[in-house]
């Protein structure tokens, strides 16, 4: 649903701006001398501050995952070509393990957001111990790997 423009009454594709150009929208503020509403930033609090600092940004351990290792699908060997952030499941989730959270061997490079799902359904059916215990060992690899092959006979 599109409004008129307040200045010039052309039609307005933003219904939350009250002017359809930044000409306008400079007119707008001079005839009423208010600006327009912008969303507030969102503030960090001091944990997250706190562990960016001690940790980094997960955009950086994920450019580290991206560098260290091939840019194929560990799920169905597909190459890909550019990382998005879906491209990245932890095995152990974030919220529920904080300790994996920057754990490069918690972290697997998938070429969609369907193999993101079906990982994250996976380790959700298996014990937390024995993806703890293949993750630690180091051999997370292979036991993600027989057990997704297992699911998909």
């Amino acid at each position: 649903m599109s409004k008129l423009c307040k200045i010039c009454s052309n039609k307005n594709g933003n219904p939350l701006n009250p002017t359809c150009s930044p000409y306008c929208q400079r007119q707008y503020q001079e005839k009423t001398g208010k600006g327009i509403k912008r969303t507030p930033v969102k503030k960090i609090g001091a944990r997250t501050k706190a562990r960016i600092q001690q940790n980094g940004t997960e955009s950086a351990l994920f450019a580290r995952v991206w560098k260290n290792r091939p840019h194929i699908c560990q799920v169905c060997n597909k190459s890909i070509t550019e990382a998005k952030n879906y491209c990245f499941p932890h095995l152990l989730a974030k919220k529920n393990y904080p300790a994996y959270r920057y754990m490069e061997n918690n972290i697997w490079i998938v070429c969609s957001i369907e193999h993101h799902q079906e990982l994250d359904k996976l380790i959700a059916t298996k014990s937390i111990i024995e993806v703890e215990n293949a993750i630690a060992d180091g051999k997370w690899y292979d036991f993600i790997k027989n057990n997704l092959l297992s699911v998909k006979k």
